[in-house]
């Protein structure tokens, strides 16, 4: 049982939450992404980084068979333009635009590497662990999380083309 002053207490951190968030928006310091990212930007760590970040956002983890991504999930993300959503978020970011002035120092060779590398950034799915696991996912998960890393790596793949 919450009391008067519990309330106003959870009132004012919430306030307190919201005012800082505002504050480190417009001085610039942060998105959402480039808040998960550490300012240093190597292009490996920050690609998978970004891709497994938009896809803990997007993607609900599966515990169990009646605690999981479901198909439906699945056919909600694609509806709702997700990958639109997550490619617009991304090429906003500062962490966007620091990975790629990165990514541009690289040789073919190691951005051949680290692309690749980007797209086999998802989970294993419950058949290939052969058990159900948090370690894992559904196919459907699997799918959606395939998609983000999808997206992602082409997006910088396209705008690494232009920028040469």
């Amino acid at each position: 049982m919450k009391t008067k002053s519990g309330s106003l207490l959870n009132g004012i951190s919430v306030l307190i939450m919201m005012v800082t968030l505002t504050c480190s928006w417009e001085k610039g310091e942060c998105t959402t992404i480039d808040c998960s990212i550490p300012q240093v930007v190597t292009p490996d760590s920050s690609l998978i980084k970004a891709i497994k970040d938009y896809q803990d956002k997007y993607i609900r983890k599966s515990y169990a068979e009646w605690d999981c991504y479901t198909m439906k999930d699945y056919t909600d993300f694609q509806r709702q333009n997700t990958i639109d959503l997550i490619k617009v978020e991304f090429s906003r970011s500062r962490t966007f635009t620091s990975l790629l002035a990165e990514i541009g120092k690289l040789n073919e060779t190691e951005r051949n590497l680290l692309f690749k590398q980007g797209l086999a950034t998802y989970q294993p799915t419950w058949r290939e662990l052969h058990k159900v696991s948090e370690k894992g996912q559904t196919d459907a998960g699997q799918n959606a999380q395939k998609d983000i890393a999808t997206a992602i790596v082409n997006l910088v793949k396209e705008r690494c083309a232009r920028e040469r």
